[in-house]
């Protein structure tokens, strides 16, 4: 009896508990007045009877809180059930429908009785048996650079990702997704979820929107294994990416990175100083992934942030991890971002032309065999992809190649130079794709194009600092590239004023008279030597206050 009293204490508040013992009271009187009394053969005490009454009040009132309980652990699961399947329902009929899109345009492609792209692989590499053949050979070539395009296109239709990228600090980054964690009621067995952070307040660059998704997607598969309700642990540790460049004689670029190691093991794993990430390499895509949506946009979300994940085949079920760029905008071009330009969108600016015709009457004048079509449709191409692109100054962007171009009509009389000169920025500084630009123009022309920018030929790119990229200039051959280059630093020194910092323009200077002027010497232009000479030393009459 005392132990119920004590239990009906603890469960309840004690203006309940008062009640209820003066209903026990109650009914263990009137059983005992109005039923044992008048029964002869009944030997039960009234102090017996109140005990019964208490006891069998105990047992309903424990009966009626666990039944509330289950009711409402229930109620809380399907809320919960509800909230996740409006949370994951979006995302997945909208990748579902982009799938289904897209796999039934390259299905149409890839059918049977089309199978265009193995087709043409299957030419590839007939014709590459018979190049000794010049005729076998060119068309070969042309095969080649028709493949490299239909890979591209489907890469850019199908698991291409543009981003919004955003800075944030990481301990900013992992507050906010304790909290959507919480939010999404992520956890199926209440687990504890631990953030082992020892880092301090760094920057993280990234397209937050997407991370969140990438960590609560793991997070609830995590969980949904997780039938013991271990803590979930997320570690987070410094770490580097290393990159290799294809055709850039294995360029490999390395940057600081995050690793993320998502798990429910309590013994820690030992991890590589580094990931290596190849760029060029195809995106490998699991056609069970594609009912698994979570894996599918995890895969998507890693890959368009340049990173590394392994999880679930190499680490079971209870391990995931994922190493991602400090700073995203270190090795991701915003180029990669861009949207694809619209047809015949064309950036017209009122001296642009009078830039055109004066451009096209010397070419008239000094290269009159020149395929003035061909230059007219790379001058519209510029214009076209550039048409939201501004220069320092305000002015239209496509006027730089515009004059680079120019410039090099006094230096060469090669069209696919004068070519490249106007489009030297375009895959570098816009959507437009490597294998696109071949197809309209050319492998001599896309290889210019390429080693003036050193980007590799590949699907996607990567960005390089500027020291690197002038590392490599020296060690370029091709005398076509370095002349564009040179043309392109011409153009820049003679607009540096349009520059807002006056700093930036002592540095350019000193970088031109370091590296453009002996470069102008060793390919033997001495008339750009000598301009370099006198705008550098314009800017820095300037710093002198001469």
């Amino acid at each position: 009896l005392i132990l119920h009293l004590v239990l009906l204490l603890i469960l309840v508040e004690w203006r309940a508990f008062l009640s209820l013992l003066a209903l026990s009271l109650l009914l263990a009187l009137s059983f005992h007045f109005f039923f044992l009394e008048n029964n002869p053969c009944a030997k039960m005490t009234a102090i017996t009877a109140f005990k019964i009454a208490c006891s069998f009040l105990f047992l309903g009132l424990v009966s009626i809180i666990f039944s509330g309980s289950k009711e409402a652990l229930f109620a809380a699961a399907q809320a919960r059930y509800q909230h996740l399947s409006k949370m994951y329902i979006r995302k997945e009929k909208k990748m579902l429908k982009t799938i289904k899109l897209q796999e039934k345009i390259w299905q149409s492609l890839g059918s049977k009785e089309i199978n265009l792209e193995k087709k043409i692989n299957n030419l590839v590499l007939l014709t590459k048996e018979n190049s000794k053949d010049p005729i076998l050979y060119r068309v070969h070539r042309e095969l080649q650079t028709l493949s490299g395009f239909i890979q591209e296109e489907i890469h850019r239709n199908r698991d291409h990702v543009r981003l919004t990228i955003k800075k944030t600090s990481l301990d900013g980054f992992l507050d906010h997704l304790e909290k959507e964690a919480i939010t999404a009621q992520i956890f199926q067995y209440q687990e504890i979820f631990q953030i082992e952070n020892h880092l301090c307040d760094t920057l993280f660059q990234c397209a937050i929107t997407e991370v969140l998704s990438l960590f609560l997607n793991s997070l609830y598969d995590l969980s949904l294994h997780n039938i013991e309700g271990a803590p979930i642990r997320l570690e987070i540790t410094n770490t580097s990416l290393e990159y290799v460049i294809d055709g850039l004689n294995n360029y490999t670029k390395k940057i600081p990175a995050y690793r993320f190691v998502l798990s429910t093991e309590e013994r820690k794993r030992a991890y590589p100083a580094s990931y290596i990430v190849n760029l060029s390499d195809k995106e490998k895509k699991n056609s069970e992934n594609i009912k698994n949506f979570r894996k599918l946009e995890n895969q998507s979300i890693v890959s368009s942030h340049y990173g590394y994940m392994e999880e679930d085949s190499n680490l079971g079920l209870h391990t995931k991890i994922f190493v991602l760029p400090q700073k995203i905008r270190d090795i991701r071009s915003a180029a990669m971002d861009e949207k694809r330009a619209p047809k015949h969108h064309l950036n017209t600016h009122p001296a642009g032309s009078d830039l055109e015709r004066i451009f096209f009457e010397k070419i008239k004048e000094k290269h009159p065999g020149i395929n003035k079509e061909r230059i007219q449709s790379a001058l519209l191409l510029i214009k076209n992809y550039h048409a939201h692109q501004k220069r320092k100054s305000g002015e239209p962007f496509y006027f730089h190649p515009l004059a680079v171009a120019h410039i090099l009509l006094d230096f060469t009389q090669k069209e696919s130079v004068i070519l490249a000169g106007l489009l030297h920025d375009i895959i570098e500084d816009t959507a437009m794709g490597s294998w696109q630009l071949e197809v309209l123009f050319g492998k001599r022309v896309s290889f210019l194009v390429h080693h003036v920018s050193k980007l590799g030929k590949g699907i996607k790119k990567p960005k390089f600092t500027q020291k690197e990229s002038i590392e490599r200039l020296l060690k370029e051959e091709d005398q076509d590239v370095l002349l564009i280059k040179i043309a392109d630093r011409i153009h820049n020194m003679r607009t540096i004023k349009g520059h807002p910092s006056f700093q930036k323009q002592v540095k350019i200077a000193e970088e031109t008279l370091q590296v453009f002027v002996p470069l102008a010497r060793k390919i033997g232009l001495k008339a750009l030597e000598d301009s370099f000479k006198e705008l550098i030393f314009e800017v820095l009459q300037s710093k002198n206050g001469i």
